[in-house]
This record gives structure tokens, sequence and C-alpha cells, in this order.
């Protein structure tokens, strides 16, 4: 029986290195091909579509941060909390979320609008592609989010890295091409996001527990409620 008890501390100490080796893992290999795709980006459209592509990227960012409301934070912490509750979370949020992505997608094109007024006309194109990273990002943050409440730490972290590794081979193929202009390269990171979010999003769902009545499920407004309360403490400084 000691002998049980004593493995068990190990095996979960082990279980808590691998966690931590495969989040340092997919960070470092994210900031790698971040260094990457930034350098070519930065070569091929020239200083002036690079700096366009940097503030549709940041505007988008920043419209699709607030426009989620804290919600994945929230969701990881009540998967977490009561993982049987997961399926009854997720699912009390599929209607709100449909109305967040469309309510985001107006603002950010209204926001759009008013920044590229008076701006060359590939930068218009390119704004307008830069809406489908709304949807993406959004379905890849609610994946993450789903998973890292389930303690599923491998796909978490291989989808962590995925959206830049497509990006990032994409962007060296149309560099090696020479066909890289701004509209390429938004359409290209906005199908990078778009595609590796709503496999995200399929991944984390599929293994849903069935219910259980250990914890009650928390109301939709008790999710919005403690989503806006951690919005600024879940994020960055830097962003």
């Amino acid at each position: 029986m000691a002998r049980i008890l004593l493995a068990r501390p190990r095996r979960s100490l082990g279980a808590r290195k691998r966690s931590l080796g495969g989040s340092l893992l997919a960070s470092g290999a994210g900031q790698a091909l971040l260094v990457i795709s930034g350098v070519l980006v930065a070569r091929a459209p020239g200083p002036a579509d690079r700096g366009y592509f940097a503030l549709l990227v940041v505007v988008s960012s920043v419209c699709t941060l607030l426009g989620s409301g804290g919600l994945p934070t929230a969701l990881t912490y009540f998967i977490a909390r009561d993982k049987g509750s997961a399926k009854a979370v997720v699912g009390s949020l599929v209607a709100p979320v449909a109305v967040q992505v469309a309510a985001t997608a107006v603002v950010q094109f209204g926001v759009m609008f008013a920044f590229t007024q008076g701006d060359p006309q590939r930068v218009k194109v390119a704004a307008l592609v830069s809406l489908l990273l709304v949807p993406g990002i959004l379905a890849q943050n609610y994946g993450l989010a789903i998973l890292q409440g389930q303690e599923r730490f491998l796909p978490f972290n291989v989808f962590r890295v995925l959206p830049s590794l497509v990006y990032t081979a994409a962007v060296l193929a149309v560099f090696i091409l020479g066909v890289a202009d701004i509209v390429i390269l938004m359409a290209m990171w906005a199908a990078a996001l778009l595609s590796a979010g709503i496999l995200a999003l399929a991944v984390s769902v599929r293994r849903l527990p069935g219910e259980s009545q250990s914890v009650s499920s928390p109301s939709r407004s008790h999710l919005f409620k403690f989503g806006l309360k951690s919005l600024v403490g879940s994020v960055s400084p830097i962003d």
C-alpha cells in the first residue's frame, strides 16, 4: 500500500513535468516561427505594406480580444472546476458565441473602414479579408480554452503552434515564388487561423464527457460576469 501511495505522486509529478515541457516547447516553437515569418514578411511586400499589414493584424486582435468578453477564460475555469459539466457549459454558449462572432465582425468592419479611408485599394481589400480573422481567432481561442479546461495538453500545445506553422510555410512558398503582397499575406494568415481554429474547436468538443451532477452548471450570466471580470487580468500587458 505504501508503495502505491508513493507511486501516485511520482506519476503525477512526471505528468506535470511533461505538461510543462510541452508548454515550453510549444512557446519556443511559436516564437521561432514568428521570427521566421516576420523576417520574410518584412522583406517581401516592402516597409509600407508591412506597416499596413501589422496595423490590420493589431486591429483584428484588439477587436476579437474585446469582443470575446473574456468568455474563453470563463470556459476554461468552469470546465476545469467540474469536467462533468463541460458539455452543458459549452452547449449554453453556442448561440451567444454565434452572435458574438457576427457583432465583432461588424465592429471590426467599422473600425477598418475608418482606418483605411484614403489608403491604397490593396490595403482596403486586405482589410476586408482580415474580417475572416474574427471567426478564426475566436474559434481557436474557444478550442484552446476547452482543451485547457479538460487538461488535454498535447492537442492544446499542438493547436497553439499550428496556425504559425501553416502560415510560415505558406509565406515561405510565396516568398520563393516572388508573389507575396499584402492581400495574399493577409489571406494566408486568415486561412491559417480559420482552418486551425475550426480544427481545434472540432477536436476539443469531440471528447466532452457526459454530464454529472457533482457541481451545478453555471448560468450564462455567471459565465459572462466571470469573463468580463477576468478579461483584463488574463491578458498579457504587452497585448
